[in-house]
């Protein structure tokens, strides 16, 4: 899909305006001059000056692109089908992470998405295997994010 670069400014600028929103109900530490709404701030401040130079370009853009436009490999069944199968893999995450765990989870989804995607069967367990214990690993070891344990529970 190729997308009028107006339009990807206009959405910059709605997440700009909304993670100014939703950081303005952090709370405040007491002492600091800054607090934890700072570097959000400052990210989102530079993708809304990014999005107004992006509409202004878009707009003054010759020829005129349209606002959107489908690739011809876009409308093919088999682009589709990945698209949907992408949301399908979401909502499978969503109702069944809890009960099988994370790492069971990632893997299985990571390994179907792959094949269908034709992806060599051995490259597709790989690298199925590898990322989902990557992921993981940095958020569980690295950054103490809890991701559901499930079926892993008994292990430890």
């Amino acid at each position: 899909m190729r997308v009028n670069e107006a339009v990807l400014g206009v959405l910059m600028l709605a997440l700009t305006a909304l993670v100014w929103s939703v950081t303005a109900a952090f709370p405040r530490i007491p002492g600091q001059p800054y607090g934890p709404d700072l570097f959000p701030r400052l990210i989102s401040g530079a993708l809304g000056i990014a999005g107004v130079l992006m509409i202004l370009r878009g707009l003054l853009s010759t020829p005129r692109e349209p606002f959107a436009a489908l690739a011809p490999w876009a409308r093919s069944p088999r682009a589709i089908g990945a698209i949907l199968f992408t949301l399908g893999a979401i909502l499978a995450y969503i109702l069944v992470a809890d009960t099988l765990g994370f790492v069971i989870t990632a893997f299985c989804l990571l390994l179907v998405l792959m094949l269908y995607l034709r992806t060599p069967p051995l490259t597709s367990l790989a690298t199925a295997a590898g990322m989902a214990l990557a992921v993981e690993y940095f958020f569980s070891g690295l950054m103490r994010v809890p991701l559901p344990r499930g079926l892993l529970a008994v292990m430890g």
